[in-house]
């Protein structure tokens, strides 16, 4: 009976490991003299990627190469040294090889037993995180891959303390400028779209807390559970930071959840 090895040999995972990096360097070393965006005849590439799925693979060379000449290119290039105009970063070389090395090795950190010691560095960071904000020693958080699972966990988390099992009626305040991740998260939560409150600005784009209080007062007078507000720390439009400090007190004087966001 033929066994067949799935395991990829050692000279070949140098050898992948190996195009892959100088791949990825040539790229790094090339934005300055790339085009900031690309995007031209990004139709015709996206519409050429609609194949039905291929009968045998392809060699690693082939792919590779075709994502870095073809696929990746025709984009808005968001590391270039002139690009200034939306949120996402560039990216640190040192985050990507830790990535590399975490999805290799694969370890299950989901669970304390399975591997203690990963997930004590996760929790050392995050007491570094508590320390640096000021934080009690019995405060507690996750690490999560950016705004939207942010903002997602902090929904939930506020639902469980403050609604218990019943949704229905809790109601969630922000002003219109609040990143859209917010009302996606909140649905997810089971919060109704109708509970969500998008409320004014003044004219520098900040939030303003007698809108907020006037709003609350009136979901309560209607029977409605309002329990989170959600401030602004520099808004993804404008870059607006709203008066934190003073939606801080119209939250603790009717018992909201605070939650503090960034665009």
């Amino acid at each position: 009976m033929k066994v067949t090895n799935l395991e990829l040999s050692p000279g070949i995972m140098h050898r992948m490991g190996g195009t892959a990096l100088k791949a990825v360097i040539d790229h790094i070393e090339g934005l300055p003299n790339a085009p900031c965006s690309n995007l031209d005849k990004y139709p015709q590439v996206a519409d050429s990627l609609l194949e039905p799925p291929p009968e045998k693979g392809t060699d690693f060379e082939s792919l590779l190469e075709f994502l870095m000449k073809k696929v990746i290119p025709a984009s808005i290039t968001h590391p270039h040294p002139s690009f200034m105009g939306y949120i996402p970063g560039g990216g640190l070389y040192p985050s990507a090889i830790a990535d590399f090395i975490a999805a290799a090795t694969n370890r299950y950190v989901g669970v304390w037993f399975a591997a203690p010691a990963c997930a004590r560095l996760e929790h050392s960071v995050l007491n570094w995180f508590a320390q640096w904000m000021g934080y009690p020693d019995s405060a507690r958080g996750i690490l999560t891959s950016g705004g939207s699972l942010a903002n997602f966990s902090a929904v939930v988390t506020a639902r469980k303390h403050l609604l218990g099992d019943d949704m229905s009626q809790g109601t969630i305040y922000m002003s219109n400028q609040t990143h859209h991740c917010v009302i996606k998260v909140a649905n997810l939560a089971g919060i109704p779209e109708r509970n969500m409150r998008l409320l004014d600005v003044d004219e520098n784009f900040r939030a303003v807390p007698e809108e907020f209080e006037r709003s609350i007062k009136k979901d309560l007078d209607k029977g409605l559970k309002p329990f989170l507000l959600v401030g602004n720390a520099g808004t993804t439009n404008t870059g607006a930071v709203d008066p934190l400090v003073e939606l801080s007190e119209v939250a603790n004087k009717y018992r909201l959840w605070k939650k503090k966001s960034r665009g």
